[in-house]
């Protein structure tokens, strides 16, 4: 599939809100995982950063969340160190996708995702492979206040759940 049919399942959810006549727009992002060369995450990534800018360019705040399946430019590369070359890997998503004054926002000091090669060890923790993968996109409109993984402990799923504190302005 070409990155157009990838992002249409990747943009799922869209909440319109008025605050002072603009529009919110929040996006619900998961890009696609299976991509053999990277040629797709760097189509999805492109028509995704599109979007946004024409949303923004409409006077709306917008803010796209979730799962990139793409690491962040300022993420630990030695804390995440991928342990086995034949494991999946994460592309990176890159600093200058979006103009000047756009927030590419990811919290490393909690990973946001495991592998799952096999079950979560909670006896061995650190003998599996960590990602952050999951954070924010927000236009130059949105004041970001907070931004934290919560560490759930890969209880219910293989991601960690990532709080995004923000203000629009006026």
């Amino acid at each position: 599939a070409d990155g157009g049919q990838l992002l249409a399942a990747a943009v799922a959810v869209e909440h319109a809100d008025h605050v002072e006549s603009r529009h919110v727009r929040a996006d619900d992002v998961v890009l696609a995982v299976a991509d053999h060369d990277g040629a797709g995450k760097i189509a999805q990534t492109k028509q995704l950063a599109e979007l946004l800018e024409t949303e923004y360019e409409k006077g709306n705040y917008v803010i796209a969340g979730g799962d990139f399946n793409q690491t962040f430019p300022g993420i630990d590369s030695v804390r995440y160190a991928m342990h086995d070359p034949e494991d999946w890997t994460p592309g990176v998503i890159e600093a200058d996708m979006l103009p000047s004054g756009w927030k590419i926002l990811a919290d490393d000091r909690t990973p946001t995702c495991r592998l799952l090669d096999r079950p979560f060890d909670r006896e061995a923790p650190d003998s599996m492979q960590y990602y952050v993968i999951d954070g924010f996109l927000c236009s130059p409109n949105v004041t970001v206040l907070s931004l934290e993984t919560l560490d759930a402990g890969f209880r219910y799923s293989d991601h960690n759940p990532v709080l995004l504190q923000f203000e629009l302005q006026k």
